[in-house]
């Protein structure tokens, strides 16, 4: 499992492009039925969402920027900030992959500022 520092951690955030599924967890806490979700999440759909696992044991600054609530929890990033979080239940992959298409439809569109006439402001 990748262990990040607060500095990397924040870095490949901040410069990943795409959807970045992360698995957050603490060291002991995670059951044998989360690592076999984990296992087939990144079987069945990490050709198409790039995933990484951050133990946050002995981080709590990770923990505490990005509002991880449950160890261990599943959240998507999106170029640069925490799209979803899916805390830290079991899903199916197709839930999970469907919610990542959602993340980058919703992340793509652009909404222009229009006053109360339907004006464009931008």
């Amino acid at each position: 499992m990748s262990e990040f520092t607060f500095g990397e951690f924040e870095e490949l955030v901040r410069n990943f492009e795409g959807p970045l599924l992360v698995c957050f967890y603490k060291d002991g806490r995670v059951n044998d039925n989360y690592k076999h979700f984990i296992e087939r999440l990144i079987k069945d759909i990490g050709n198409r969402v790039n995933i990484v696992k951050v133990d946050i044991t002995n981080n709590s600054s990770i923990q505490n920027m990005y509002d991880v609530a449950n160890s261990p929890e599943l959240d998507i990033f999106y170029n640069g900030s925490k799209a979803w979080g899916f805390g830290c239940g079991i899903y199916s992959s197709a839930y999970v992959d469907h919610t990542v298409d959602f993340v980058k439809i919703r992340n793509s569109i652009r909404v222009r500022d229009i006053d109360l006439c339907g004006t464009v402001l931008s």
